[in-house]
């Protein structure tokens, strides 16, 4: 809660701004020195002045906080003219401020826009911008022309903006150095030709973006000396030389695309792909068929194979697909028939189904995903033969594998696969395996191994594929999971989740959690009944004294059980997250908050919403106000907190 001499100095700082506002008008004319500026603008530079980070958006950081930079520039856009922000934008002694001043004076022509530019050619003091989750730090000269170029809607007159280029070009650019987005933004004027020529004989790699624009077969070899150079520093193909290519149009350049896709495509090194891809196909040749069969039949471990198929899909769409990469297209984009859906089972189909089997039987873990690792992923050879198996094998050899391969890798795949349409044979498998203890090996994406028992992973696995069975083939296979295997092996939480909350389970969670197994916890509070409150309390106890502090368990509790029975235990892991400064950057504390308005919660929420850490999720609880005000379902004891705060925001 704010206290007294804070809201004091607040209240002050408003009515002297209002009061000066109004003095403010009296101040239009024109001005040559920052001391000549109206108290009310000065008072808004001087706020500004004290920033070191230009909000190029009005919330930054992860959380979306508002920056208070948008009211003190607001007061200068009422107040100054645009003499006085031509003043301030040339003469302010903060970078923040300056730039502040020219987006402001951008909004309307003015030929002044000129002279600010003019005077941040040569200043380099180094500025801190902010745009949304993104920080960057540059030289003022270049974050001015960047404000010019991007960060506003242009409407200076056609001389101005051709006068604003031209310095951009020869007095900016390139005296330092020649920067992507602003030379997309340039003509190709005859008149900035030779300095461009120029700039490529001696290397300067940024001309790029202009120089492709001339599209004169004499800069040929000059392009391609600049393509490869930014190659050789970079390590991959940059957005810069994608474009200026596709810019270029014709397939000059096949010796770098070759260079580049061969140097990096297969290779155990993470790439974009949206890169690579166009020129593959804007050089169709041996060398790129290769490169790309390689993916597509799964050589090329490093790749992401659904990158290439969505890229040579959309291609031909577009009826683009090069001739020579058209066989690669009949051969792998064709939509895929299983034996089980009525493509007949050849020999040939054989033959791959038992090598796949094979190999399959070899692997020492279960692959949980596709792809291991991170920049780059590597994709597993298990999931080739997986893939195999699924469309070369029939229901009956897939049922074989189930139940009768020796490897336990290969019985969890051919179960996958049959569960994912009804199929009566199921329970059978499910059955056999009750019993089956046997450790399996499991690899996540990250590499990170871990042993769960056969059984167990049959019964997760079979839940995961089969989610449209009907109701009288689902029931049975229910019934063995919670009254068979569970009764033996202990009643978890991950696979009740799967199950229903039917009455018949009932009897047999009630015992659970007399027993205080507060892994029935989540599926006891499906129930809703009333009766089960004292054993609800009972089990978040243990939870909490299990885990020490709030688990998923308090979300459930919010989901299954809408009533607010249980505030002892919100209250009290909402104060130990206040405690720890948990509470002020999760916003899953709220809802739960939301639903206890008291004291204590009231408390809480006003300590976020006073805060000044700009991470905190202060507009997050602001935005659940506004919502609930316009609903009208604000309780009682938190409609306080829209008066105070509500109508600061405004």
């Amino acid at each position: 809660m704010m206290n007294y001499p804070a809201l004091k100095q607040h209240t002050y700082l408003v009515v002297t701004l209002l009061a000066l506002t109004l003095l403010g008008s009296s101040f239009k004319g024109g001005v040559t020195d920052r001391d000549d500026l109206p108290d009310s603008i000065r008072m808004a530079v001087d706020s500004l002045n004290k920033f070191g980070l230009f909000a190029q958006t009005y919330r930054l950081g992860t959380g979306g906080t508002p920056s208070a930079q948008y009211d003190y520039a607001d007061w200068l856009r009422r107040n100054a003219t645009a003499d006085q922000l031509a003043t301030i934008a040339k003469t302010g002694s903060s970078p923040v401020t300056r730039l502040w001043a020219l987006r402001l004076l951008l909004e309307e022509p003015h030929p002044q826009v000129v002279d600010v530019l003019k005077a941040a050619v040569n200043d380099t003091t180094e500025t801190e911008e902010g745009y949304g989750c993104l920080y960057s730090n540059m030289p003022f000269n270049l974050a001015a022309f960047k404000n010019y170029y991007f960060d506003q809607e242009n409407v200076q007159t056609k001389e101005t903006q051709e006068a604003i280029d031209s310095m951009a070009f020869f007095d900016f650019m390139r005296r330092y150095d020649y920067d992507t987005e602003i030379l997309e933004q340039l003509e190709p004027k005859p008149s900035y030709y030779a300095a461009a020529a120029e700039a490529a004989d001696s290397g300067r790699v940024g001309i790029l973006p202009l120089l492709v624009k001339y599209k004169n077969p004499n800069d040929r070899q000059r392009i391609n000396r600049l393509l490869m150079a930014d190659f050789e520093k970079e390590g991959e193909v940059s957005a810069m030389c994608c474009n200026a290519v596709e810019t270029w149009g014709k397939p000059d350049f096949e010796d770098y695309a070759k260079h580049v896709c061969q140097a990096v495509i297969g290779k155990p090194k993470a790439y974009n792909a949206d890169f690579y891809l166009p020129l593959l196909f804007r050089y169709p040749a041996p060398w790129s068929y290769q490169l790309i069969e390689n993916v597509l039949a799964g050589k090329d471990r490093y790749s992401d194979i659904e990158d290439y198929k969505e890229y040579m899909k959309s291609r031909a769409d577009e009826g683009e697909v090069p001739p020579l990469f058209q066989s690669l297209y009949d051969r792998y984009m064709q939509e895929r028939r299983s034996v089980r859906s009525g493509r007949p089972q050849t020999e040939e189909s054989r033959r791959v189904l038992k090598m796949a089997v094979d190999a399959l039987n070899k692997e020492s873990y279960f692959a949980e995903s596709e792809k291991k690792g991170t920049y780059p992923t590597y994709r597993l050879e298990q999931i080739d033969y997986a893939d195999s198996i699924y469309y070369n094998a029939t229901t009956d050899q897939l049922v074989a594998l189930a139940t009768s391969s020796p490897s336990h890798i290969t019985r969890l795949w051919a179960l996958r696969f049959l569960s994912e349409e009804p199929n009566k044979h199921v329970l059978g498998i499910l059955k056999r395996a009750i019993n089956d203890t046997t450790s399996v090996w499991l690899m996540s994406r990250m590499g990170v191994h871990q042993v769960e028992p056969y059984n167990r992973l049959a019964f997760r696995y079979y839940n995961e594929a089969s989610t449209n069975w009907p109701e009288e083939m689902q029931t049975p296979i229910d019934n063995l999971l919670f009254f068979v295997y569970m009764k033996r092996y202990g009643y978890r939480d991950d696979l009740l989740g799967c199950l229903r909350p039917l009455k018949r389970y009932h009897p047999t969670i009630i015992k659970e959690a007399d027993k205080g197994n507060t892994d029935v916890l989540t599926f006891l509070l499906q129930y809703k009944n009333p009766n089960d409150i004292g054993r609800i309390n009972k089990l978040l106890r243990l939870d909490l004294k299990k885990n020490g502090k709030q688990t998923d368990t308090a979300y459930m509790l919010q989901i299954f059980w809408k009533k607010p029975d249980f505030e002892w235990y919100v209250k009290t892991i909402c104060l130990a997250a206040d405690k720890d400064k948990g509470l002020y950057y999760d916003p899953r504390y709220i809802s739960l908050m939301w639903d206890y308005p008291a004291p204590w919660s009231y408390h809480l929420f006003e300590k976020i919403l006073s805060g000044s850490d700009p991470l905190t999720i202060k507009d997050v609880v602001m935005t659940v106000l506004r919502e609930k005000s316009e609903q009208n379902a604000v309780p009682t004891a938190f409609r306080p907190l829209i008066e105070k705060y509500g109508e600061k925001r405004k």
